[in-house]
């Protein structure tokens, strides 16, 4: 997955206000005009040059295209990977959610060392802090991941959906 494939199925969000395209919200001031994409690094979108310039300090970090290739990743580099760039931020970060995803969907989660990973994520991330989830939601496509509708990982329709796969 690349930059490319990636803006073809999700809907952009902003990523300081966190207002998804098309869905007006007045206490904003934000109509359902098309949002603004950071011309740097493609993955992040605004309201407006305010929003923009608001979150440069923490975007700026982050802001280039991703340069890694995670098509070939298996599951333990890909969770390493995740590690790291979840604590450390990275362009990459929305591909290695990704394409961890797609290994788990395709039953690559018999791994003991991603296990591990993981479990050392998630054990991180109960601690987690405000600094640290804003740098999150800064990296690019992650405040579409998070917080559009390219998976909602809590409606009920995609539980019901995701067990049925599984049954």
């Amino acid at each position: 997955m690349n930059a490319a494939t990636a803006t073809q199925s999700f809907t952009p969000v902003c990523s300081y206000y966190l207002v998804k395209q098309g869905t007006p919200n007045p206490f904003l001031g934000y109509s359902e005009s098309s949002l603004k994409r950071c011309t740097r690094c493609k993955g992040a979108y605004y309201m407006d040059g305010g929003a923009q310039k608001l979150q440069w300090k923490i975007h700026k970090k982050n802001c280039k295209p991703s340069s890694l290739d995670t098509t070939k990743m298996d599951l333990d580099h890909c969770t390493k990977a995740l590690k790291s760039a979840l604590y450390g931020g990275s362009p990459d970060l929305y591909f290695i959610i990704k394409r961890v995803r797609g290994l788990f969907d395709n039953g690559a989660d018999n791994s003991d060392m991603a296990a591990f990973h993981l479990h050392s994520i998630a054990r991180g991330l109960m601690s987690l802090n405000t600094s640290l989830l804003l740098g999150i939601v800064a990296c690019p496509y992650m405040s579409s991941l998070l917080f559009g509708e390219e998976e909602d990982l809590l409606s009920t329709k995609y539980r019901l959906v995701k067990n049925t796969k599984l049954a």
